[in-house]
């Protein structure tokens, strides 16, 4: 896996623009922003065990590499047949950067595997710059539709 292709393929992971319309009310800029600091911790550190986990799994990095583009595959094609559902208020504050910003709408499974999949192929730098990439992404694509998009979003069938 080349560099480009792993920022790519975080990209796709991640999807900005899918991950804006999942959060009304958007976060302030700071808890979007923290809840994406901490999704690229998360990601870091899968990224820094993913060759003892592997290994203590008995998977081969081509063998992962492939689960992990079909994990990619099945969310896409989830994404495309199914619209983007709001998530409630989670914590207020602080707290909700963690509860509905990283965890559930920026930490996905997705995510997880490609993570996973760039730190045995690239390493812990690649995996985290191409994290960091992505998820700088996601938290201007929530900026920019909290200033920019009406108060509600409707989608058409």
């Amino acid at each position: 896996m080349t560099v480009l292709m792993a920022l790519v393929a975080t990209m796709l992971a991640v999807n900005p623009p899918r991950r804006a319309l999942e959060l009304d009310p958007r976060p302030r800029p700071d808890v979007a922003a923290l809840g994406a600091a901490v999704v690229l911790a998360s990601v870091v550190v899968i990224a820094w065990v993913s060759d003892p986990l592997l290994s203590a799994l008995d998977v081969s990095d081509p063998n992962w590499r492939i689960a992990a583009g079909l994990v990619l595959a099945a969310r896409g094609l989830v994404d495309l047949v199914l619209a983007p559902r709001p998530f409630p208020e989670g914590w207020s504050g602080r707290g909700e950067a963690l509860i509905p910003v990283a965890f559930p709408v920026l930490a996905r499974p997705e995510v997880v595997a490609i993570g996973l999949a760039v730190g045995t192929d690239r390493g812990v730098v690649i995996a985290g710059a191409s994290a960091g990439v992505a998820l700088a992404a996601a938290v201007a694509a929530m900026l920019w539709w909290t200033r920019r998009a009406p108060a509600r979003t409707v989608a058409a069938m």
